[in-house]
């Protein structure tokens, strides 16, 4: 997203496209590089932040905004993003591009105020969304407000405070629309369906299949299992991908974390020490399906990395599951088996090979780090004032249409759903 105002350009966000095809299309539309002040991003997941350091290689060199831990992880998923990027030979950057945006990063904690161009102040507040994630708050010559939701989460979470809404003044919120027009089942439900699902796949002799993000979702899904084991809990969970790190990353930033969290890790009780908590090292992943065990494996929407290998050693195991527990977008791996597709072609030695869905698939809503419709609402609803204009995004087009529809009704109050590439005048 690109603010333009009288003396400053800063864009906001540049993700990848999670299904593939052209993954930075809209580019081309940009102005000169060089014309750009700043970038801001919102938070490290790869839709917001993988297509960054393209720029950098392109010819930006401004400065960079975001929140120290979302720095750290931003780092990890692009580093990701493009070793498998390489592995398909499709890489748009390389290695000295991500130090680029790393050396121009400028680091800001949570309502810290920092000057980004002559007429614009730049404030982050706690999105709840995942660590370090942020509302971006921009203050234009002292006169008007616009605030970018980012991905935000209002509502319990193992992890994060719900997001900052005791805003006192907006006049243009642009707001996502993930789940605008959803209502998400109620979280505790969702843990019960999630921990019985695992018991009776494991009773049966199968193991468990979870794709994940690394960051946000595996650290939720190894909360709740904590939390919800008995003494008798013997069901090991094997961690692969960048989990492990990602982990580590959220151990080193303790004060964005909830307060019982924060005092169970210094208190060396840490739950991602947990002793069922193994991590993978090995290639061979056959080794460790020699028991019934829980896998959480990335991608998350299985668009690359582990979990594939994973879904070819287990598809054909009717006594094994497939456990999804986050969005995926349409047209990726994981939407297609979601919706029933029970073959699919895998590259294997070299050669493509047909393997039959035969393993359970299961998806669990409720463990989404996106606020559905009513979380949506009340966050609004928290506001001092409610804005002037409100735009929605980051969302299907007719939902981000209902939603805003939904908005006006509730509000009373203009409210816009432009579409990719749609230029609005917020004053």
């Amino acid at each position: 997203m690109l603010l333009e105002t009288e003396y400053t350009k800063v864009l906001i966000d540049l993700g990848i496209n999670p299904s593939g095809g052209e993954e930075l299309p809209y580019l081309k539309y940009l102005p000169p590089l060089e014309e750009i002040d700043a970038i801001i991003l919102s938070h490290a997941h790869a839709d917001h932040s993988a297509g960054i350091p393209y720029l950098y290689r392109a010819g930006y060199d401004g400065p960079i905004y975001m929140t120290e831990p979302t720095l750290d992880l931003t780092t990890l998923i692009q580093n990701d993003y493009l070793n498998l990027a390489e592995k398909r030979d499709n890489a748009i950057y390389d290695h000295n591009d991500i130090k680029k945006m790393i050396d121009n990063a400028q680091v800001l904690e949570y309502q810290q105020t920092i000057d980004i161009g002559k007429d614009l102040k730049l404030t982050f507040y706690n999105a709840g969304h995942i660590l370090g994630s942020s509302i971006v708050h921009i203050n234009v010559a002292d006169k008007y407000v616009f605030l970018f939701s980012g991905d935000i989460k209002y509502g319990e979470t193992h992890l994060f405070d719900p997001a900052f809404n005791r805003f006192p003044q907006v006049n243009s919120l642009v707001i996502e629309s993930t789940y605008g027009t959803t209502k998400m089942p109620d979280r505790a439900e969702s843990e019960n369906l999630l921990i019985n699902k695992i018991k009776e796949v494991i009773n049966r002799g199968g193991k468990v299949l979870i794709p994940v993000f690394a960051v946000g979702r595996s650290q939720e899904i190894l909360l709740t299992i904590y939390n919800k084991k008995t003494e008798d809990w013997n069901i090991p969970i094997y961690i692969d991908g960048m989990i492990n790190e990602a982990l580590s990353i959220h151990t080193t930033y303790l004060e964005y974390l909830k307060k019982d969290i924060r005092q169970q890790i210094l208190q060396g009780l840490s739950p991602f020490n947990w002793d069922m908590i193994k991590i993978v090292k090995s290639k061979d992943k056959s080794s460790i399906l020699k028991e019934p065990s829980i896998i959480m494996a990335t991608s998350g929407m299985m668009t690359g990395g582990p979990v594939l290998e994973y879904l070819r050693l287990l598809a054909e195991d009717e006594k094994s599951a497939l456990i999804f527990v986050g969005y995926q977008a349409p047209g990726t791996l994981g939407s297609k088996i979601q919706q029933g597709i029970k073959t699919i072609p895998m590259r294997i030695n070299g050669d493509i090979k047909e393997i039959n869905i035969k393993m359970e698939v299961v998806t669990i809503e409720g463990f989404s780090g996106h606020s559905d419709q009513d979380q949506l609402i009340n966050w609004i609803n928290g506001f001092r004032t409610i804005p002037k204009k409100i735009y929605t995004m980051h969302g299907d087009q007719a939902v981000t249409l209902e939603f805003a529809k939904k908005l006006k009704n509730i509000f009373k109050t203009y409210t816009d759903a432009p579409t990719n590439m749609e230029r609005r005048r917020l004053k």
